[in-house]
């Protein structure tokens, strides 16, 4: 049920936005939820960087298309251009948590886990609630081999939401730093909450990834481009894969989601 809730609402998203262009081709907030749902959504590479472009030429001053763009040009190791516009987006908005966490979240997916982790305490300083900043801190921790500060920031994030995001980061860390219990324990309260909620297929395969698992990571990477699962846009750079990079079937899957050049 989750699943058909998502669809819908990407197809009403779609819809929305076709709408305002028909009546209006101008309009840079429209162009922009189309480039994200033709990244996302339909992995149409050169729809994504058209709409973009057309975007921000239209509204220089238009955050979202920025950050937004920023998020895909990540995901296709763009990432020099892909910091510039994380840091223009943060230009737009110097007071937004969001855009603030989002550079982070930038650098921690082109590599750079200390300007991430710089990043993200700056936010947290300020706002300790900022569920973002929790999780690129976290995550930026546990690429560097710092365990215990990513659960501990995990855990932490997890008490403030609830969110069961949240919770498979931190079977992932457990998973990644031998916590075997603690992760397959995890992977026990993610399937429970999936009668209630939907939970990323995305999500799951990262743990079994941690696990060393690759044959059950794989059926839930299958399991995720059957779902159009939104995190996918970024396997081919996200760090919590690395491990399976060198497996023909990860390079097979790069090419399902079109992510392969």
């Amino acid at each position: 049920q989750a699943e058909l809730d998502r669809q819908a609402a990407i197809d009403k998203a779609k819809d929305a936005a076709m709408k305002a262009l028909d009546i209006d081709e101008n309009q840079a907030e429209a162009h922009s939820s189309l480039a994200f749902i033709k990244f996302r959504w339909d992995w149409d590479r050169a729809e994504t960087e058209r709409e973009f472009q057309t975007a921000i030429k239209m509204k220089p001053a238009y955050a979202p298309a920025h950050q937004w763009y920023s998020s895909y040009l990540v995901a296709v190791e763009r990432f020099d251009e892909a910091i510039a516009e994380a840091k223009r987006t943060e230009e737009l908005e110097p007071l937004s948590s969001t855009a603030s966490s989002h550079l982070g979240w930038i650098y921690y997916l082109s590599g750079k886990n200390d300007l991430a982790i710089d990043q993200c305490k700056k936010i947290l300083e300020l706002d300790p609630s900022s569920f973002p900043a929790r999780r690129y801190l976290g995550l930026a921790y546990e690429a560097k081999g710092m365990y215990a500060e990513a659960i501990n920031e995990f855990q932490t994030g997890l008490k403030v939401s609830g969110s069961p995001l949240m919770l498979a980061l931190l079977g992932h860390a457990y998973a990644a730093s031998g916590k075997k219990t603690e992760a397959l324990q995890v992977l026990n309260d993610l399937q429970q909450l999936q009668t209630q909620r939907y939970v990323s297929p995305y999500t799951v395969a990262a743990i079994y990834t941690g696990l060393g698992d690759q044959a059950h990571a794989f059926t839930w990477l299958d399991k995720a481009v059957e779902e159009r699962d939104i995190w996918l846009m970024n396997l081919k750079v996200d760090p919590v894969f690395a491990k399976l990079r060198s497996n023909r079937k990860f390079s097979d899957l790069l090419a399902r989601i079109r992510l392969r050049p």
